[in-house]
């Protein structure tokens, strides 16, 4: 295994990670202002600005983190056509 294929590695291994947590903040959140409901509750903003926040941050991570790390360009999907990703559609490099 080659240092293109470890970094990817170690680049998918935190995407995961990150959207794990993001989606369990995100189904807390969703469900906090499920059960909440319709009462104009205040704590429903601070719920809803932590639920924009954890997807603008997500966003921005992804955006960082999801790069070839042989030309740096954005990966685009992991999955494309229920196909994995397995090579760079900028570069060529092989990256599994």
């Amino acid at each position: 295994m080659n240092s293109i294929q470890e970094k990817f590695k170690k680049i998918t291994r935190n995407q995961i990670i990150a959207f794990i947590i993001f989606a369990i903040t995100m189904y807390g959140c969703f469900n906090t202002l499920y059960s909440i409901g319709d009462t104009g509750h205040k704590d429903a903003l601070i719920i809803t600005i932590v639920a924009v926040t954890m997807t603008i941050g997500f966003s921005i991570f992804t955006f960082k983190n999801w790069r070839c790390p042989n030309c740096n360009k954005f990966l685009g999907r992991f999955v494309n056509k229920g196909k994995f990703i397995k090579s760079c559609k900028s570069c060529g490099e092989e990256l599994v």
